[in-house]
């Protein structure tokens, strides 16, 4: 078990959900849990969509966190149910078990992110550490994987105790959605290349990582700034609750279809320093093909079959409604893309005419 992971028996989970996946918990046992598990509730559609959906994504985050799951059926345990405020399924709870010696009731934590194992898995983890956990070299590299963002203070003897206690509050008051940690180790702090006190976000999923450098006039809301643009991905997910969002704005906006969470991974991660060099002026996105594939053709793209052709990639510029459709043989990569983005900031391509229209296979950048 890793150094992260044995923090663990301190928590419990509940998983409502619209199935058991796990074996049942009756009501008369919950209490008396001191270390934590996955309690799933179960209405009576066994067969619905988000059932099976989670379900899925539920056993993979298992098998990855290596931790034993109850599930609670709220048909039968429907006080249990109530006592915790599940009032939608499917929904995620996390229980802070009992300490030796504490009387008070477990408290809990919603859980409101994605219902994918990719999410599911760093959130339990999260939970399970310190508001801030103390750094080291032989611990880096675990903590900075727990999940795509993690932030860790390199602070020295000169910085006394008002930055650290600054700090430690943001800490405290992100730990549900960050890991944050410190270190005060010159020769780890030198093989960082940081040769100064600083806030390092470190952003596995790209690759890279934003420095703060820190000084006496930083405060609180500074480093808090920091820690919600760091936290803020170059490469965005297109959702309905956000398409109204890259919607508004002068910046283009660059269109990335993909038709699986592979592929969406893989670009997000070879076009980081494209979208870096461009933040400025250009918003990049992610596209589900299969949820809206049908905004495809407007932006010059042919997206054939379930799903269609991707990954696929196009740019549009909503203050003078045109399209730059990317042409469909050639591969998406850094190199091409950051090409093709150049040609339209330059004025030196053409915008797609959807009168004129006709496939660009054959287009060259």
């Amino acid at each position: 078990m890793s150094w992260h992971l044995q923090h663990l028996s301190r928590y419990i989970f509940l998983l409502c959900s619209l199935r058991v996946t796990c074996s049942e918990l009756p009501s008369t046992v919950f209490p008396s849990l001191s270390r934590y598990f996955v309690l799933t509730t179960q209405l009576q559609q066994p067969w619905t969509p988000p059932c099976l959906s989670l379900a899925e994504e539920w056993a993979t985050a298992e098998s990855e966190l290596t931790q034993p799951l109850v599930s609670v059926d709220c048909t039968a345990e429907p006080d249990l149910c109530a006592e915790h405020d599940v009032r939608s399924y499917p929904a995620i709870r996390l229980f802070h078990g009992r300490l030796a010696g504490d009387t008070n009731k477990t408290s809990s934590i919603r859980y409101r992110g994605p219902r994918k194992a990719p999410s599911i898995v760093p959130f339990v983890k999260r939970a399970a550490l310190p508001p801030i956990s103390t750094v080291t070299a032989h611990n880096l590299t675990d903590l900075t994987s727990i999940d795509s963002v993690t932030f860790v203070a390199y602070l020295d003897d000169d910085d006394g105790n008002v930055m650290r206690t600054r700090y430690a509050r943001v800490a405290r008051a992100f730990h549900d959605r960050f890991v944050f940690g410190v270190a005060q180790d010159d020769q780890l702090a030198e093989q960082e290349g940081i040769d100064t006190s600083s806030i390092v976000a470190y952003k596995s999923d790209v690759g890279d990582r934003d420095v703060f450098v820190l000084d006496a006039t930083t405060k609180r809301a500074d480093i808090e700034k920091f820690v919600l643009e760091a936290s803020t991905p170059l490469i965005g997910e297109l959702t309905r609750r956000n398409e109204r969002t890259y919607m508004i704005g002068y910046k283009l906006l660059a269109y990335m279809f993909v038709s699986n969470d592979r592929d969406r991974a893989s670009l997000r991660r070879s076009l980081h320093p494209v979208a870096k060099q461009f933040k400025d002026y250009v918003n990049f996105v992610t596209v589900d093909s299969h949820e809206y594939g049908h905004m495809a053709p407007g932006l010059g793209l042919n997206l054939s079959g379930d799903g269609g052709e991707s990954p696929a990639f196009t740019v549009y510029s909503a203050w003078k409604d045109q399209v730059f459709p990317y042409p469909e043989t050639q591969h998406v990569t850094a190199q091409q893309i950051e090409a093709f983005m150049l040609q339209i900031l330059h004025g030196d391509r053409a915008p797609w005419d959807p009168r004129n229209a006709r496939s660009n296979g054959h287009d060259e950048l």
